[in-house]
C-alpha cells in the first residue's frame, strides 16, 4: 500500500487487483484494512468491501485477506461504531 492508502493484491491466476482503502481499524492489537477493489469484482456490489489483516505490512510483510466471519463482523462493528461516534462530534 502507498501513502494514499491504495494498494494491490494478487488474485486468482496471479491477476493483480488494485484496491482503495476505505478505513483502517485497530482491533485486539491487530491492524485491519477495509478495502474495496478500484474496479468492482464480478458479483460484488458497490457497498461491499473486503477486510485484510495488514498488521505485518508495516514490517515489509504482506496483507492477508480475512475469511474468519467472527473477525469480519467485529471489524465492521468497530468501523460502524467509529462512524457513528464521528457523526456525533
Amino acid at each position: 500500500m502507498d501513502e494514499k492508502n491504495n494498494g494491490a493484491a494478487g488474485a486468482a491466476e496471479d491477476e493483480e487487483i488494485d484496491f482503495v482503502q476505505i478505513a483502517g481499524i485497530v482491533l485486539n492489537g491487530r491492524y485491519y484494512a477495509i478495502m474495496q477493489p478500484a474496479e468492482l469484482l464480478e458479483g460484488m456490489d458497490e457497498d461491499e468491501a473486503l477486510i485484510f489483516d495488514a498488521t505485518e505490512a508495516k514490517n515489509g510483510g504482506e496483507v492477508e485477506l480475512v475469511d474468519d466471519d467472527d473477525i469480519i463482523d467485529a471489524v465492521f462493528a468497530e468501523y460502524y461504531r467509529l462512524v457513528e461516534q464521528e457523526k456525533g462530534n
